[in-house]
């Protein structure tokens, strides 16, 4: 555990994704965005592990949304109890409802590829942070992957 900032680990991150789309896949137009009304937000808390965490939702989210024209906006907002909210947001078509209720679970996946680990490991990560974390889907389409993780972990 070691004190950085999460905007810019957040920012390093879709840039690297950024460049791997554009590498990989050139006809992919996914637009990766981040919105946070705040410049830097300095967190105590396992610098790798959360990289883990988001690099596996914002990869779940490539998978689903679009490909001609998708986006996934990141966000990150610092609540009112040194609680930090983030939630990763895609305009795909959500997570089908006979997985809703357990997309944490061991080997449960919406996807053809993956083994269904993937957001149970970020689970895992998250509570070890002593933050929650949850998912929903949109009213119009697409889903949130949503966790809080405290400012500073003990």
């Amino acid at each position: 555990m070691k004190e950085f900032d999460l905007v810019e680990l957040v920012k390093d991150l879709l840039k690297d994704l950024k460049n791997q789309i554009q590498n990989e896949k050139i006809n992919l137009k996914i637009n990766l965005i981040l919105k946070c009304k705040e410049e830097s937000i300095l967190i105590v808390a396992d610098k790798l592990r959360l990289n883990q965490v988001f690099l596996n939702i914002i990869n779940n989210a490539i998978k689903v949304v679009p490909q001609e024209e998708g986006e996934i906006i990141v966000f990150l907002e610092r609540q009112d109890d040194n609680t930090i909210l983030v939630s990763i947001t895609d305009d795909g078509p959500g997570i089908p409802s006979n997985i809703k209720d357990k997309v944490f679970t061991k080997f449960v996946t919406g996807s053809k590829s993956g083994t269904g680990l993937g957001l149970y490991i970020c689970k895992n990560i998250i509570e070890k942070h002593s933050g929650k974390i949850w998912a929903e889907n949109n009213k119009n389409k697409g889903a949130n992957l949503n966790f809080t993780i405290p400012m500073t972990t003990k």
